[in-house]
């Protein structure tokens, strides 16, 4: 439970400080520049994709030899240097090619910022092989916080764009240093060629997996570049991001725990799946409570939440943000579809179906592109609903699960969540309450409707509700 929490709020810390950097970067730099940072960054992450490579992955689901995840370290390391190199060539071509030398230098710290965040990447999956969830998040906190105090620095110091990847460097520095000390695993040499043969098998079909997923994600950014220029990216990104931020906590830390609840019920049911249908009941259903009321106040909230944090410059945005919002609904199931299958010996499905689904995205993309930002903000919400459906259908045919009971078990959410949502829509339309800034008429209304739908939940879900309770009253006469 402890670690599960602070694995949350570590998830939460680090979005939370990318976020305020990233919104005032933006305002410092305005769409077009800020553009011209999401290209690059964008094609920053799609190689970090190769560098990582699933090394992480398969520490994680690593049940054998204790020298192995030390010999895993060291072909991660290997992989960081060799496409850091390949991304700092191709920088310094950019030059020549293009005529821009921010995008040159841009290029140059995301490679070595690629090397870092692979070793970091593998390092916290040693954590997680360790059950040390709660020491990966507080590394995970020491990073964020010394990369917001040097982006912000940097950005007072008139850096720019450049502020965030010097932030980023210094968020993986700190992560890499301070979690070797806890793992105490060192890069070995010596890995047995049944079990290298094992771990390419295992990391080709995991950066399949990643690699198709990362184009279908940011197929849209560079489409919108081609068809509509900087500015229009600068907008996209800006929703992207927004809305990205808490759907990455979510993710994250869904994903973190599904690794972490699946591993222990095929640990308890003899290596088989067997368990796995009855903690999907507990799992995807509370996944489904605490985050779909955030994607929808984020929809409702999307014009306030623009002009308060950016001002009018970035309203375009807004309905992107919107329907960006309502798609990432669809994607709630899909987060613990890879420890499923990874743990379910069924990883060499993702690709197949991964690849169908980035094929779509990017199809979608390309026909709504020239309809300008909004219609491509609709394809992609279509292309959330094909993932959907290809997500449960590998998590019932390959993992046993039973999708059918799942929903039944989440249906008493239901009425809470309509209740608060209208809620939402109505304190937002008061006229009272229009009269106030917008974020402190935020603050207000959300206090307000998160009051009404816990309240709900209780009375919905009573017996959870009374172990929930019942577990912090037993804690707090502990403390006293």
């Amino acid at each position: 439970m402890k670690a599960g929490v602070l694995t949350t709020l570590s998830r939460v810390f680090s979005q939370a400080a990318q976020l305020a950097i990233f919104l005032l970067a933006a305002r410092i730099m305005g769409p077009a520049q800020f553009g011209v940072f999401a290209l690059v960054s964008a094609i920053a992450i799609i190689a970090l994709r190769f560098s990582e490579a699933g090394w992480a992955e398969f520490v994680m689901n690593w049940q054998g030899a204790a020298e192995v995840p030390g010999q895993v370290l060291l072909i991660a390391i290997l992989s960081g240097i060799a496409v850091a190199g390949l991304g700092a060539a191709t920088s310094l071509a950019v030059p020549a090619l293009t005529g821009n030398e921010d995008a040159a230098r841009l290029g140059l710290l995301f490679s070595l910022w690629i090397l870092l965040t692979t070793v970091a990447a593998v390092q916290n999956g040693l954590m997680v092989h360790q059950d040390k969830l709660s020491a990966s998040a507080l590394v995970m906190m020491l990073g964020e916080t010394a990369g917001f105090a040097v982006s912000l620095w940097s950005l007072r110091q008139g850096h720019g764009i450049f502020a965030l990847a010097y932030g980023r460097l210094a968020q993986q520095t700190v992560q890499v240093t301070v979690a070797a000390g806890v793992t105490r695993v060192r890069p070995r040499l010596g890995m047995e060629r049944a079990t290298l043969v094992q771990l390419v098998q295992f990391s080709g079909h995991i950066l399949s997996s990643r690699m198709i997923s990362c184009l279908r994600v940011y197929a849209a950014t560079f489409v919108i570049g081609g068809f509509l220029g900087p500015a229009s990216v600068g907008y996209f990104r800006l929703a992207q991001r927004l809305v990205g931020a808490f759907a990455e906590v979510l993710g994250e830390t869904g994903r973190m725990l599904a690794w972490t609840v699946f591993r222990n019920a095929r640990r308890l049911n003899g290596g088989t799946i067997r368990g796995f249908q009855e903690e999907a009941r507990i799992f995807f259903p509370a996944l489904l409570v605490l985050a779909v009321p955030v994607f929808l106040w984020i929809a409702v909230e999307a014009d306030a939440l623009v002009l308060g944090l950016l001002g009018p410059d970035w309203l375009p945005a807004v309905p992107v943000v919107v329907l960006l919002a309502l798609s990432q609904c669809l994607f709630l199931p899909t987060y613990a579809t890879e420890p499923l299958l990874s743990m379910a010996g069924q990883v060499r499905q993702m690709p197949l179906v991964s690849l169908t689904n980035a094929l779509v995205a990017i199809a979608l993309a390309l026909v709504t592109a020239p309809f300008g930002m909004i219609a491509v903000a609709v394809g992609q919400g279509l292309a959330a609903l094909v993932a959907l459906a290809t997500s449960i259908w590998l998590q019932q045919r390959h993992a046993g699960l039973c999708w059918r009971t799942i929903l039944q078990a989440s249906l008493p959410a239901v009425p809470p969540l309509s209740v608060a949502t209208l809620l939402l829509v109505i304190l937002k339309a008061d006229p009272l309450l229009a009269q106030a800034p917008p974020l402190p008429r935020i603050v207000l209304s959300t206090l307000v409707v998160l009051l009404v739908y816990v309240a709900g939940l209780a009375l919905c879900y009573p017996a959870a509700s009374r172990r929930i309770a019942g577990s912090l009253v037993r804690r707090v006469r502990a403390a006293s």
